[in-house]
């Protein structure tokens, strides 16, 4: 009596496995440089916002401060990493903001912000307007 050996095909060759290995490689590889520039775009981002957040938080500070007490002072910025934080006031602020002549109830209050990010030094600035008087209608 004959024998027949049947012979079927289940899974991959090791040449299909590797020549699909090389194909997932180049395709991962031509995705890298688009991976890491959006990760470096991802942390610029969250040092900007932080910064940002850092310079609103002192300017929400001074406008609970008594208007006597608001003058030019450095501050931390400890949520920034190299980071740091400068307060200046104009008094010579007009009622429509504009700097000119002297008054004595409106300051012109800018928080600059400096950070590092890449090497390069960056600064955000946020300013307002502080009265005597407070807010009125």
């Amino acid at each position: 009596m004959k024998r027949v050996i049947l012979q079927t095909r289940e899974g991959f060759t090791i040449v299909e496995v590797v020549i699909l290995i090389v194909i997932v490689a180049i395709f991962l590889a031509s995705l890298l440089p688009f991976m890491v520039q959006n990760m470096v775009a991802n942390e610029q981002s969250k040092t900007r916002r932080l910064a940002y957040e850092a310079a609103y938080k002192k300017i929400e500070n001074i406008r609970i401060q008594t208007f006597s007490t608001i003058q030019n002072e450095s501050f931390a910025t400890p949520t920034v990493s190299r980071g740091s934080g400068q307060v200046t006031v104009s008094h010579d602020v007009n009622k429509n903001g504009q700097i000119e002549q002297a008054e004595n109830d409106i300051l012109l209050v800018t928080v600059d912000v400096s950070y590092v990010q890449r090497s390069v030094t960056k600064h955000l600035s946020l300013s307002t307007v502080v009265t005597k008087g407070g807010i009125s209608n």
